[in-house]
This record gives C-alpha cells, sequence and structure tokens, in this order.
C-alpha cells in the first residue's frame, strides 16, 4: 500500500515530536537513526518523503551539539536504510529554513543527493496542529521554494508549476500556508 514516509531528523524538541507525532496515520513514520530498513516503503511515485526537523539553511540540527548536512542525511537513508527515492514524488523539508539562494541551501543539497524536487521555506516556520492535521507557516516574509535537481532550478511554490504539491500534502493531512501578511 502506498503511504509517504515522515522522518524524524532532530530528537530532543518537543514541538517538532508533538507535530511527528500528528502525522501518525497521514505518513509512515520513522526516525533517521532507526535501523529499520524502508526498502519496502512506498509513495506510490507522487507522495512525500518528509523531512521533519531544525536546520540552519545548510545543515539539520541532530541534536543540541550534531549537525548534518543533507547529503549526509539523504545517504544514510538511501544506503543504510535501503530507502528508494524513485518510489516517492518529492521531499517536503519541514519545520525549517532549508531555502536559501536559488544556487545553494540545505534544499538544494538533499535535491541533488536524492535526485527529487525539493519543497522548503526561506525562513523558519511556524508550525500548528489540529486533530490529525499539521499546517507550516513560514514566518517573516519567508516563501516556499521548490528545487527541480533534474533541471538545477527553483521555483517558488505558487506557481502553478508548483500546484500539486500542495494538494498532495493535503492529501497526507499536511497544509503550507503562504506568510502571513501584517
Amino acid at each position: 500500500m502506498a503511504s509517504g514516509l515522515g522522518v524524524l531528523v532532530t530528537s530532543g524538541d518537543s514541538q517538532i515530536g508533538d507535530i511527528f507525532s500528528a502525522l501518525e496515520g497521514a505518513l509512515d513514520r520513522t526516525t533517521w537513526r532507526s535501523s529499520t530498513l524502508l526498502n519496502e516503503r512506498n509513495g506510490d511515485g507522487k507522495l512525500p518523503l518528509v523531512l521533519l526537523g531544525h536546520a540552519n539553511e545548510l545543515r539539520f540540527k541532530i541534536n543540541s551539539s550534531e549537525r548534518k548536512t543533507g547529503a549526509d542525511i539523504v545517504k544514510h537513508l538511501v544506503t543504510t536504510r535501503m530507502l528508494t527515492p524513485s518510489k516517492f514524488g518529492f521531499v517536503f523539508l519541514a519545520g525549517c529554513r532549508g531555502a536559501h539562494t536559488n544556487r545553494e541551501g540545505l534544499y538544494i543539497d538533499v535535491g541533488n543527493a536524492i535526485g527529487l524536487p525539493v519543497l522548503a521555506s526561506t525562513t523558519s516556520v511556524s508550525m500548528g496542529r489540529s486533530g490529525s492535521k499539521v499546517s507550516f507557516t513560514p514566518i517573516e516574509n519567508g516563501e516556499w521554494k521548490v528545487y527541480y535537481p533534474d533541471e538545477g532550478v527553483v521555483y517558488n511554490l505558487r506557481l502553478e508549476r508548483c500546484k500539486h504539491f500542495r494538494d498532495v500534502l493535503a492529501s497526507v493531512e499536511i497544509q503550507v500556508n503562504d506568510a502571513a501578511s501584517f
């Protein structure tokens, strides 16, 4: 059966843990350090691989003292955990500001390592939970960007070409909002 996959990257953070628990039922869930093999996980070529954690523009925060690049996380998931990237439609970097510029950033590092489009915010995000749904909203006038590694280009999520990302995320109880205007 097809299901998106949620991977908890940051450990020891109660807000991230709360959001991760809300994804139960909507996504298969695992932690990035788990030893469970992921070769049976199947997103039907369209459902997301969600990497949930804190980050700066270039690295994930693993815990209070450890940071890893996106390529490090992807390598572990693909090589050690046997994840098959082609079984998923895209990667969603949730809970972090992974989109730095159009030429560098965590989302480009992840996209180049995994070969899938990557959706990320240019700023930190506000995370919310309402029943079984979770929402992510960029703060400080942030924007959602999508990196297509096969083309080496970045688009804004508001473009018609990228509309399906919101639709697919909504199908697994994840809502991505535009930044609030003040």
